[in-house]
């Protein structure tokens, strides 16, 4: 059955009047009274009954009316859903995360897009920027929020934030007291960091930064994530080097300490396949998010 015919039909069981139904449906009476004769002659049934003037429905026409009203909804409803799914409007995007992003404005850009895009979902997974890369390049996640070190070409990115390095330490630690540290001045100290296999980049800035100042880190103990890492330091066999937006989510037994002499930022990028981004609507929408969360921040702090 065409939705056209069906339309036609619902308005003049709608109306019970020929004239009426045509005149709000800009249709020429005959033409009109033409599709009903099609439809019924289709179902071969009649939908209407006329006694005069007057129109009433056939049991046959009650029951289409009703179900034919549904079924008119869930049409409409299905064309409308398939227009905002075309405009990136609706839905599943996978997204992953490492630990040092979860510190950033990954939650205010989320929360952002699922306001704008109800209709959209947003699937969170917790990976190294390594596994990021590798799904992203595989099609297993749509975007991630990874070391800005690491996504160079041909990966696409935005870096979204950046803090400065901080010494955390238990406090019970000789240094705990201390308003700042020199980094130099670690390299005699027991670190505790995580591994390599889930915080490589980490690692490598860390190695980076420690040789700049003529040492590498001596290594005691290794984290596979971040409350392990925790666990370690607040047992105080060593200390570690960390982003410092953590210092609102750290342990009572732990401190961050200022490191002076230390330029360089932790960056955290957004990151996806450009390729992707141009199939996929839901990326630009979740990308264009992205930015104007950003730029909201940076005129709020600003001011």
């Amino acid at each position: 059955m065409q939705s056209l015919r069906l339309e036609r039909f619902l308005k003049v069981a709608d109306k019970l009047n020929f004239r009426a139904a045509a005149q709000e449906l800009n249709l020429a009476q005959p033409a009109l009274s033409r599709s009903i004769a099609e439809l019924e002659n289709d179902l071969g049934t009649l939908l209407f009954v006329r006694e005069g003037r007057r129109v009433f429905l056939t049991p046959a026409g009650e029951v289409l009316q009703r179900e034919g009203t549904k079924a008119l909804h869930q049409l409409n409803r299905a064309e409308e859903l398939t227009r905002i799914a075309a405009a990136g409007g609706a839905g599943k995007l996978r997204i992953g995360y490492g630990v040092f992003a979860s510190f950033g404005p990954i939650s205010e850009i989320i929360l952002e897009y699922n306001r704008l895009y109800p209709m959209s979902s947003v699937r969170l997974f917790n990976l190294s920027t390594t596994d990021q890369l590798t799904q992203i390049t595989a099609g297993q996640i749509d975007l991630g929020f990874a070391f800005s070190l690491a996504c160079i070409p041909p990966w696409q990115s935005r870096r979204v934030s950046h803090e400065d390095y901080v010494l955390l330490a238990s406090r019970q630690h000789p240094l705990a007291l201390r308003k700042s540290v020199a980094l130099a001045e670690l390299a005699s100290e027991r670190f505790v960091l995580g591994n390599r296999d889930r915080w490589g980049p980490y690692r490598n800035m860390i190695d980076g930064l420690c040789s700049h100042k003529g040492f590498l880190p001596n290594v005691v103990d290794e984290a596979d994530d971040l409350p392990i890492l925790m666990a370690l330091l607040s047992s105080g066999i060593g200390i570690a080097l960390h982003g410092a937006a953590i210092r609102q989510s750290l342990p009572p037994g732990i401190v961050a300490i200022p490191i002076d002499d230390v330029n360089e930022t932790i960056d955290i990028s957004l990151v996806w396949n450009e390729d992707a981004d141009e199939a996929n609507p839901l990326i630009r929408n979740f990308i264009a998010v992205a930015d104007t969360v950003l730029a909201n921040a940076s005129r709020a702090f600003d001011q």
